[in-house]
């Protein structure tokens, strides 16, 4: 009797969710990341780089598709192949512990590996911590 078995090392993937990279978006990740790089931003400068017009965020993109996902990795290795433009919609899909972001026509953006595993203690921390004002006495 002869067994045979197959092991598949690329499942298929599963499309999870779609998003538009609008304006809006790079205002708002400019403002808490700090990167207000003009490719990012200003569409006369982005027109005369090599993408041809002002791009998302990176990072934007891979924080969005890991928060989507639901995951929290202990390391992750993330490959930038073409830049997501603003005004475009991306797809994101799943497959073993790979994420992968599409244009909506299948053209490869982002391709994201990660490890999952224990992390001890996540702690969420404020993006900005109030500071106490001091006092001063009234000199009258």
């Amino acid at each position: 009797c002869l067994l045979s078995v197959r092991i598949f090392t690329d499942m298929p993937s599963c499309l999870m969710s779609t998003r538009f990279f609008s304006e809006a978006d790079q205002l708002a990740f400019a403002h808490l990341s700090g990167d207000v790089n003009p490719i990012h931003m200003d569409e006369s400068v982005a027109r005369r780089l090599l993408a041809g017009k002002c791009i998302a965020h990176g990072i934007h993109a891979l924080l969005w598709a890991l928060e989507e996902a639901r995951i929290t990795p202990i390391s992750l290795q993330a490959k930038f192949l073409k830049p997501i433009f603003v005004g475009e919609t991306v797809k994101l899909e799943h497959a073993n512990s790979r994420l992968r972001l599409n244009t909506l026509d299948g053209a490869k953006l982002v391709d994201i590996k990660y490890e999952k595993g224990e992390v001890s203690t996540l702690r969420a921390l404020p993006l900005s911590v109030p500071v106490p004002r001091k006092s001063t006495p009234d000199p009258a």
